[in-house]
């Protein structure tokens, strides 16, 4: 994607695991320059708060505004969350989400505890829930995971290269076993 053109904290990267037919796929997404300067200018708080409170449908004072980069707001209704960029686009939708902050030097501890706490059992075994990794304007989404060591692997991936203590945004979505 950015040999292509993308600005680098503009690829979003999703990763699929389908067990059941041993396979993994992974998706990479951004903007060019052209789509970014095209997009126009940045939003200010209350245009991303009216954004939200389209997307949510309700009332503005039913929400409340979490800040989660510099890049990206945060807006909750309930246990539901809207994560709203500077530009006033929804880049992820989140029901019942747990939301964590840690650095890079502790991202793989962090999504070890936050995954293992949010694993859901049931009558067919167990669901692991979608990982969502939030830094600057970047979201690295993994859905489908199989263990939490792949979790963790992941997460480490994702922070390779980034400063020990750069603010990382560990969202953790339960699903249903």
């Amino acid at each position: 994607m950015i040999a292509a053109g993308a600005a680098p904290d503009r690829v979003v990267v999703e990763i699929e695991i389908d067990t059941h037919r041993n396979k993994v796929c992974a998706t990479a997404s951004g903007a060019t320059a052209l789509v970014e300067a095209a997009a126009g200018d940045a939003c200010g708080e209350s245009d991303r708060l009216a954004i939200a409170t389209q997307s949510f449908a309700c009332d503005a004072a039913e929400l409340r505004g979490i800040e989660l980069s510099t890049a990206m707001s945060g807006y909750e209704r309930r246990r539901d969350l809207r994560v709203i960029d500077e530009r006033g686009v929804v880049r992820l939708a989140l029901r019942d989400y747990r939301l964590t902050l840690t650095t890079a030097a502790g991202v793989e501890s962090h999504v070890r505890d936050a995954v293992e706490a949010a694993t859901q059992f049931g009558d067919v075994g167990r669901a692991l829930p979608a990982l969502y990794l939030l830094r600057g304007a970047r979201i690295a989404a993994y859905e489908g995971l199989t263990n939490t060591e792949q979790a963790v692997a992941l997460a480490a991936e994702e922070v390779e290269g980034c400063a020990p203590d750069e603010s990382i945004i560990v969202l953790i979505e339960p699903r249903s076993a």
